[in-house]
């Protein structure tokens, strides 16, 4: 005996009828639009024939969401870097700092969307004692001129 096809998977137009669905999330107003049977549709949807397309949908909707949010955010710190600016013209020190907290309240919250900011633990490695054993070996078993070298490095890096 034959597997009964699934008469959307064979649809000339199912893109179409997927693009719809995902767009509307409305099975009957697509079936009406398409001509197709509703309770074709519904199976369709419910044995998973769509997943991937509404997956995608999905992850395009978050996309723009986040987008729109980082748009509106830009909007906000443009807006409140005009209030600084105009504040500062005015030598209004109180509406330039208040604006200035605003300035970086946006910008923080723009990185942390971004990706660029997190809220991960910061480490003083200066405070281990893992670092203080490595200062302990560095002065007790390196020869005097490599010990300078090293010491002189580190100054470079940690100014």
């Amino acid at each position: 005996m034959a597997v009964p096809r699934c008469s959307i998977c064979q649809h000339d137009e199912r893109v179409a009828i997927e693009q719809h669905f995902t767009r509307t999330h409305s099975a009957k107003g697509t079936a009406k639009k398409f001509g197709v049977s509703y309770g074709a549709l519904r199976r369709h949807i419910n044995n998973g024939h769509i997943m991937e397309i509404i997956e995608k949908s999905e992850e395009r909707r978050d996309i723009r969401r986040v987008d729109s949010i980082l748009d509106q955010v830009r909007a906000l710190l443009d807006k409140a870097q005009d209030i600084l600016d105009k504040a500062e013209e005015q030598g209004d020190l109180r509406a330039a700092t208040a604006a200035i907290r605003e300035v970086r309240s946006s910008l923080e919250f723009q990185a942390r969307l971004t990706g660029e900011l997190t809220n991960g633990p910061t480490i003083n490695i200066f405070q281990s004692p893992q670092f203080g054993q490595f200062l302990t070996i560095i002065t007790e078993e390196l020869p005097d001129d490599v010990k300078a070298q090293v010491i002189r490095r580190m100054d470079e890096i940690c100014g």
